[in-house]
């Protein structure tokens, strides 16, 4: 009899825990691994004992950025309500 690797197991458990979700929650995850895969590509596999990226750092610079997007998210949201154009507005334009 034939043992199943860790991976395996680890991979059926998350199968059935996924199937669980919702469609819009697989799309949120669907999306996430989309950006794991690219850091993959970019990093190589993950082994998290031997890395030597400073992930606090990377994760500084990652919020900072974040930050920024938001902020400018919120001037533009609020320059559209200041001209009275809301989301729904925008829609009946369009």
């Amino acid at each position: 009899m034939s043992t199943i690797p860790p991976e395996s197991e680890l991979l059926l458990s998350m199968f059935g825990r996924l199937a669980k979700y919702s469609r819009d929650e697989l799309e949120v995850i669907e999306y996430l691994m989309s950006k794991y895969e690219a850091g993959r590509e970019k990093h190589g596999p993950l082994h998290i004992d031997s890395d030597t990226r400073d992930f606090l750092e990377e994760d500084t610079e990652e919020q900072a950025d974040s930050r920024f997007y938001r902020a400018i998210m919120v001037i533009k949201r609020e320059r559209r309500e200041a001209l009275g154009l809301t989301q729904s507005r925008l829609a009946q334009l369009s």
